[in-house]
C-alpha cells in the first residue's frame, strides 16, 4: 500500500432513497466525480419536480376556474330556459286572444252586412 493512498468507503443516498456504497483505496477520492455526477443528476431532477409542481398547481386553478364558469354557465341557461317558456306561455295566449279578436271581427262585420242587408 502507497503511503500516500487513503481508504474510501462511499455510501451514497439519492432523494429516492437509492443507496450506492462503494469502498476503494486511492490517494484522492475516486467517487468525487461519481458524486458530482449524482447530486447534479437530483439537482435536475428536483428542479424538474418544482416545475412540474408548479404546472399542476397552475392546472389546478384553471381546472377550478374552468369549473366555476360552466356552473354559472348552467345557472344562465337554466335562467333562459325559464325566460324561454315564459315567453312561449305569452306568445301562446296572445295567438290566442288574436284568434279570439279575428274572430269577433269576423262576426262584427257578419253582422252589420246582415243590419244592412236588412
Amino acid at each position: 500500500m502507497n503511503m500516500g493512498s487513503k481508504k474510501y468507503q462511499t455510501t451514497l443516498t439519492t432523494g429516492s432513497g437509492l443507496q450506492v456504497r462503494r469502498q476503494s483505496t486511492a490517494e484522492t477520492d475516486p467517487n468525487a466525480d461519481i458524486k458530482d455526477l449524482i447530486m447534479g443528476v437530483e439537482k435536475s431532477l428536483n428542479d424538474k419536480l418544482d416545475i412540474l409542481a408548479g404546472n399542476i398547481q397552475q392546472n389546478s386553478k384553471l381546472i377550478l376556474d374552468f369549473t366555476t364558469q360552466i356552473s354559472d354557465l348552467s345557472l344562465k341557461n337554466k335562467e333562459l330556459d325559464k325566460s324561454v317558456q315564459e315567453l312561449k306561455s305569452k306568445t301562446t295566449k296572445q295567438e290566442e286572444m288574436m284568434k279570439k279578436l279575428q274572430n269577433e271581427l269576423k262576426n262584427h262585420k257578419t253582422q252589420r252586412r246582415t243590419k244592412q242587408a236588412t
